[in-house]
């Protein structure tokens, strides 16, 4: 639903090893939609799409509600996906009064069909203003370097220069591993090297995407007899601000 395409389109294109369950596949997609229709049951999508339908196809409603928000405000814009761009642009009917804060950098949700046509801001909104937030207070020089380059090699951004007033640090480097546990071994031995040089455990920190993804690094320590705490091993949402 999120995609606005049909069950067979989202399989073929973005699942192709289960195209020949299709079948069984649009049988359960179907029977889930009949279930819900049954007993009345709306779930996350359909508030979605449901309330778009409504917003676009009854416009005294669409004004009514408009007119009751002066100001729209947004967060991580861009994770909207085409019906939330579009509820967005319909509840701003009345007074075309939005702000929206995002980065084109990064998407967490792309599962929810995000994708930078949908949030190509401002074009939905002739005159709004785009504010651009260069300065960077988390990292330092040498990483937003790397950064930059990355950014400006993209086909579809909003080209930007990010920069810092912090002073000092190393340029990141990129180790390849055959596998999750390789991986382990030279963190551990890394936290191990560090240790030896006078570092103290509790100054280093092993920054991971999701939570699960620290399970195996936490069974190698273990192994080596390092101690750790969770706070230590932080899940963190990295992206280019």
């Amino acid at each position: 639903m999120n995609k606005v395409r049909s069950v067979e389109d989202v399989v073929f294109a973005d699942y192709a090893h289960l195209s020949d369950q299709m079948d069984a596949i649009v049988t359960l997609f179907e029977s889930y939609a009949r279930r819900k229709r049954d007993h009345h049951f709306l779930d996350y999508d359909d508030l979605l799409v449901w309330f778009q339908r409504l917003l676009q196809d009854f416009p005294e409603v669409r004004r009514r509600i408009s007119a009751s928000y002066r100001y729209v405000m947004v967060d991580e814009y861009q994770d909207t996906n085409k019906i939330q761009a579009e509820i967005l642009y319909l509840l701003t009917d009345a007074h075309q009064n939005i702000m929206v804060v995002g980065d084109d950098s990064q998407s967490i949700y792309a599962f929810r069909a995000p994708t930078f046509a949908h949030h190509r801001f401002p074009l939905p909104f002739p005159g709004a203003r785009v504010i651009g937030l260069e300065e960077n207070y988390r990292s330092t020089q040498p990483i937003l370097n790397l950064t930059n380059i990355v950014i400006e090699r993209a086909q579809e951004k909003y080209s930007k220069h990010l920069f810092t007033r912090k002073s000092g640090g190393s340029p990141p480097e990129l180790i390849e591993t055959e596998d999750e546990n390789t991986q382990s071994v030279f963190v551990a031995e890394q936290i191990q090297d560090l240790r030896a040089r006078g570092v103290r455990l509790e100054q280093i920190a092993v920054l991971f995407r999701a939570g699960f993804h620290s399970f195996d690094l936490e069974i190698e320590l273990s192994r080596q007899g390092i101690p750790l705490s969770r706070s230590a091993l932080q899940v963190h949402r990295i992206g280019s601000h």
